[in-house]
């Protein structure tokens, strides 16, 4: 009867084992939490390209330049084309 009722006692530590760990996966489960552990996993990705993009921008200040200064000149000259436009449509009226 002692094996038996070891047998019993261990059977229930295990289903109340069995049991804390279900509840422990529902928990995880919700949709907060879920919800929750993307947006931190999203941040975590985000920060960590802005580092790389950081790191890689120190690293070639020249290409930095180049690429504000075409930036520049191409808002430049969108904005000149603009006004220029204004302007040939003012003078015909």
């Amino acid at each position: 009867m002692s094996e038996l009722s070891d047998a019993k006692a261990i059977a229930a530590a295990r289903r109340a084992h069995l049991l804390l760990t279900a509840r422990a996966v529902q928990a995880q489960l919700q949709p907060k939490v879920l919800a929750g552990n993307a947006i931190g996993q999203a941040k975590r990705k985000g920060e960590a390209m802005a580092e790389d993009a950081v790191h890689a921008l120190r690293s070639r200040p020249r290409t930095l330049s180049a690429v504000v200064a075409g930036a520049t000149a191409l808002l430049s000259f969108k904005l000149f084309r603009r006004f220029q436009r204004r302007d040939q449509d003012g003078d015909d009226r």
